[in-house]
Protein backbone atom coordinates (compact mmCIF):
# COMPACT_ATOMS: atom_id res chain seq x y z
CA UNK A 1 0.00 0.00 0.00
CA UNK A 2 2.80 2.13 0.58
CA UNK A 3 3.85 2.24 -3.04
CA UNK A 4 0.77 3.36 -4.17
CA UNK A 5 0.51 6.12 -1.79
CA UNK A 6 3.93 7.71 -3.17
CA UNK A 7 3.55 10.03 -5.63
CA UNK A 8 5.65 9.32 -9.10
CA UNK A 9 7.45 12.34 -10.38
CA UNK A 10 5.49 14.55 -12.39
CA UNK A 11 7.02 14.38 -16.27
CA UNK A 12 8.31 17.57 -17.43
CA UNK A 13 5.71 19.06 -19.07
CA UNK A 14 5.22 19.16 -22.65
CA UNK A 15 5.36 22.67 -23.42
CA UNK A 16 9.04 23.37 -24.53
CA UNK A 17 10.84 25.65 -23.10
CA UNK A 18 12.76 28.54 -24.82
CA UNK A 19 15.07 27.03 -27.68
CA UNK A 20 18.20 28.42 -28.18
CA UNK A 21 19.10 29.22 -32.01
CA UNK A 22 22.90 29.75 -32.91
CA UNK A 23 23.81 31.90 -35.86
CA UNK A 24 23.93 29.83 -38.95
CA UNK A 25 27.49 29.16 -40.00
CA UNK A 26 28.10 31.87 -42.53
CA UNK A 27 26.69 34.21 -40.14
CA UNK A 28 29.19 33.48 -37.39
CA UNK A 29 31.93 33.80 -39.56
CA UNK A 30 30.62 36.82 -41.17
CA UNK A 31 30.39 38.41 -37.21
CA UNK A 32 33.55 37.37 -36.32
CA UNK A 33 35.36 39.37 -39.44
CA UNK A 34 32.83 41.95 -39.86
CA UNK A 35 35.23 44.48 -37.41
CA UNK A 36 38.39 43.62 -39.16
CA UNK A 37 36.26 44.78 -42.60
CA UNK A 38 34.90 47.26 -41.01
CA UNK A 39 38.17 48.86 -40.17
CA UNK A 40 40.22 47.86 -43.52
CA UNK A 41 37.02 50.10 -44.82
CA UNK A 42 37.28 52.78 -42.55
CA UNK A 43 41.17 53.01 -43.42
CA UNK A 44 40.89 52.54 -47.19
CA UNK A 45 38.55 55.65 -46.96
CA UNK A 46 40.78 57.38 -44.65
CA UNK A 47 43.74 57.32 -47.32
CA UNK A 48 41.45 58.34 -50.28
CA UNK A 49 39.96 61.11 -48.37
CA UNK A 50 43.56 61.91 -47.12
CA UNK A 51 44.69 61.95 -50.77
CA UNK A 52 41.94 63.70 -52.28
CA UNK A 53 43.07 65.99 -50.48
CA UNK A 54 46.32 66.59 -51.50
CA UNK A 55 47.30 69.62 -53.73
CA UNK A 56 48.58 67.08 -56.72
CA UNK A 57 45.71 65.31 -56.60
CA UNK A 58 43.04 69.09 -56.20
CA UNK A 59 44.71 69.88 -59.67
CA UNK A 60 44.19 66.63 -61.32
CA UNK A 61 40.86 66.39 -62.81
CA UNK A 62 40.40 62.83 -63.63
CA UNK A 63 42.07 61.46 -60.16
CA UNK A 64 40.18 63.64 -58.33
CA UNK A 65 36.87 62.50 -60.02
CA UNK A 66 38.14 59.25 -59.14
CA UNK A 67 39.00 59.13 -55.85
CA UNK A 68 35.59 61.30 -55.56
CA UNK A 69 33.79 58.21 -56.84
CA UNK A 70 36.01 55.54 -54.60
CA UNK A 71 35.50 58.09 -51.09
CA UNK A 72 31.35 57.65 -52.38
CA UNK A 73 32.05 53.85 -52.92
CA UNK A 74 34.10 53.23 -49.30
CA UNK A 75 31.56 55.56 -47.38
CA UNK A 76 28.51 53.27 -48.86
CA UNK A 77 30.60 49.86 -47.66
CA UNK A 78 31.29 50.82 -44.49
CA UNK A 79 27.30 52.04 -43.56
CA UNK A 80 26.57 48.43 -45.47
CA UNK A 81 28.81 46.86 -42.71
CA UNK A 82 27.41 49.01 -39.82
CA UNK A 83 24.17 48.05 -40.87
CA UNK A 84 24.92 44.62 -41.31
CA UNK A 85 27.32 44.03 -37.92
CA UNK A 86 24.08 45.28 -36.10
CA UNK A 87 21.90 43.12 -37.60
CA UNK A 88 23.80 40.24 -36.70
CA UNK A 89 24.79 41.59 -33.44
CA UNK A 90 20.90 41.74 -32.74
CA UNK A 91 20.54 38.02 -33.71
CA UNK A 92 23.50 36.64 -31.40
CA UNK A 93 21.89 38.47 -28.71
CA UNK A 94 17.86 37.30 -29.33
CA UNK A 95 19.60 33.24 -29.83
CA UNK A 96 16.25 32.63 -27.27
CA UNK A 97 13.08 31.42 -29.13
CA UNK A 98 9.52 30.50 -27.74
Amino acid sequence: AESQSKTKPKKESSIPGPKRKKLSYKDQREFDSIEQSIHQAEAALARATEEHHRPDVVTNASRLIELTREISTLTAEIERLYTRWAELERLASSRITF
